[in-house]
């Protein structure tokens, strides 16, 4: 009975090590944004039309954000202080492709935002999003 358990423990661990992280809906707002964990991709997608996707970033240094589209995707990219200012905002170079941005500690204090949308105000699909 003890290796029962003991194996069926061990397995749910192995199983959340290895799940995928996805974005939370509803995420359209600065106050359901969803917290990003340093290190793990999630995927994430924008449907309907017009979806924006917010994310929260806690940290004390530079971080680096990856977005990457899949397929027919071009993400656009804003980052907003604490303040919800706009600091940042960028393409990727084209659909299906990669736009990596590093923001510097100085850039917030304690934390900050960004937001993934289309960049084609009429496409939907899926993306990848990761902070390090």
């Amino acid at each position: 009975m003890i290796l029962v358990f003991f194996l069926a423990f061990f397995t749910a661990c192995e199983k959340e090590e290895n799940s995928d992280f996805t974005e939370n809906e509803q995420n359209g707002t600065f106050a359901t944004a969803n917290e990003l964990i340093f290190g793990e991709t999630y995927n994430a997608k924008i449907d309907p039309i017009m979806d924006e996707d917010y994310y929260k970033v806690t940290a004390s240094s530079d971080v680096v954000i990856t977005v990457t589209g899949e397929g027919s995707l071009c993400v656009r990219v804003h980052c907003f202080d604490q303040e919800q200012i706009e600091f940042f905002g960028d393409d990727a170079p084209d659909r299906g492709e990669t736009l990596t941005k590093t923001v510097s500690a100085g850039e917030y204090n304690g934390y900050f935002y960004f937001r993934v949308e289309s960049a084609y105000g009429n496409d939907t699909g899926t993306y990848t999003v990761k902070v390090e």
